[in-house]
């Protein structure tokens, strides 16, 4: 049981790291508030990444966990890209705007950096091409996450956010498949990986709750959002119900990506 926590804690922290990146994203683009909040809790996110690593790393050593943690940090990449996050949850706390940018920046590079894709370099077109693949997905799963929270708030969404949440969704998911493409071209060039191995696995499932989000999308952009332009009440109150499906569909699809990330190609 305690080594089935020690797998899975780090996935956890990791994904809820995701998550709150691509709420943030969403609200510095969409929303444009201070997100002072958000950077306190990506925070906590952040000091549950560091404790979860260093469990991890630790395993059954005696190692005080004082100890560990600052070995974590000084020592290990995952512990510089904590720091690197901890840096921008700060910048976050100053409330501008420059420094809003910056941080979403970094918070997205340091996820990036932390991943398979960094074993070519930090500064690498592997990070890039996974920063972009970070971007849009943060891009497409915040922006249906936030509007599907403010439709809960206010019962309604305006004609406005909903055309400008069908463009977002249709940009970022160009994003997503060529990155996505030129993210396995890379993996395939490092190693052969089976057909049923746990890495493709885990990506078989993220693929399916992708493929279901979409669909939900394509239902709510062809067929419910004309009514919605044209102000129908009942069209309005099933855009929302969708969305809502649609936010609890990418929410698993970024724990999945999480488990994906942290499973070796093979």
């Amino acid at each position: 049981m305690t080594l089935v926590i020690l797998a899975y804690a780090p996935v956890l922290a990791n994904a809820l790291f995701d998550l709150c990146i691509a709420v943030l994203i969403a609200r510095v683009l969409l929303v444009r508030s201070k997100n002072r909040a958000l950077g306190g809790l990506i925070a906590v996110v952040l000091g549950a990444c560091l404790l979860a690593t260093t469990l991890a790393m630790r395993g059954d050593d005696d190692t005080p966990l004082y100890q560990a943690i600052g070995q974590v940090l000084s020592l290990t990449h995952a512990g510089w890209m904590i720091e690197l996050g901890l840096i921008a949850s700060l910048l976050l706390a100053t409330g501008q705007r420059a420094m809003m940018y910056l941080a979403a920046w970094l918070l997205v590079y340091a996820r990036a950096a932390s991943g398979h894709a960094a074993d070519q370099g930090w500064l690498s077109g592997a990070v890039g091409v996974q920063m972009l693949h970070l971007l849009a997905i943060s891009l497409w799963a915040g922006s249906v996450i936030v509007f599907a929270l403010r439709a809960s708030h206010n019962g309604t969404l305006s004609s406005d956010q909903v055309q400008r949440l069908s463009q977002l969704s249709t940009i970022a998911l160009c994003a997503i498949l060529i990155s996505g493409l030129l993210n396995f071209a890379r993996i395939r060039q490092v190693t052969e990986v089976s057909a049923w191995s746990p890495y493709s696995t885990w990506f078989y499932a993220k693929l399916t709750c992708i493929v279901i989000a979409v669909a939900l999308g394509a239902y709510n952009r062809w067929v419910t959002m004309p009514g919605v332009i044209l102000g129908q009440r009942r069209s309005i109150q099933r855009f929302v119900q969708i969305l809502q499906a649609e936010a609890l569909v990418l929410i698993v699809t970024i724990f999945l990506a999480a488990k994906h990330g942290a499973t070796m190609p093979s």
